[in-house]
């Protein structure tokens, strides 16, 4: 008698097409996962990028408030103070809060108890906010040259605009890379 043989399991060709489904499968998996991640690195960096550059602002903008007359807002030219005067340099003075007189109650109005202070960039050192500040009453308490804030691979920069004597606009771009982002303020000074 002849019995008739049973064949069990799968032809090449269904093994075939279920490799190519499942490789497929995978691809698409991979490049959902490297498309995610690319987003969510890209963000980071954005972000930091944002909470660099607006920290920045704040701080400087606050100071700027707590300026004593005028600010300068230093360039080559055109004049200095003179409304649309764009500049990378910001020097103000401040009370000097070290110098609070306990006995009367008041602060020093003498210039020796006030601070300058200063923000500015220098291109060639890749975008570094520098901030100086000159203590009048003790010089030796004063820093130069002294790195205020970077990005690691990257560029911070300063834009001031005089709208008016009381009145600045304040612009921190922080660059990395393609991605680049913008904190900007108003700042209005109050009158004396």
């Amino acid at each position: 008698m002849c019995k008739k043989i049973i064949k069990k399991g799968f032809t090449i060709v269904e093994t075939m097409v279920t490799m190519v489904i499942f490789l497929l499968l995978c691809i698409a998996t991979y490049a959902a996962l490297h498309l995610g991640t690319g987003t969510f690195t890209k963000d980071i960096k954005y972000t930091n990028l944002k909470e660099n550059a607006e920290t920045v602002a704040d701080v400087i903008s606050n100071e700027l408030r707590q300026a004593i007359g005028t600010p300068s807002i230093k360039v080559i030219s055109p004049a200095q103070n003179t409304p649309g005067t764009i500049s990378n340099n910001i020097e103000f003075y401040e009370p000097n809060f070290n110098n609070f007189d306990p006995i009367d109650g008041v602060t020093r109005t003498n210039m020796k108890h006030y601070l300058k202070i200063k923000y500015y960039t220098i291109p060639a050192t890749g975008g570094i906010v520098y901030r100086d500040e000159t203590n009048y009453l003790d010089p030796s308490k004063s820093q130069i040259g002294a790195p205020f804030a970077q990005i690691d691979n990257g560029f911070l920069s300063i834009k001031a605009v005089t709208n008016s004597e009381i009145s600045y606009n304040l612009f921190i771009t922080a660059t990395q890379g393609a991605s680049n982002y913008t904190a900007s303020r108003v700042v209005v000074l109050p009158s004396n």
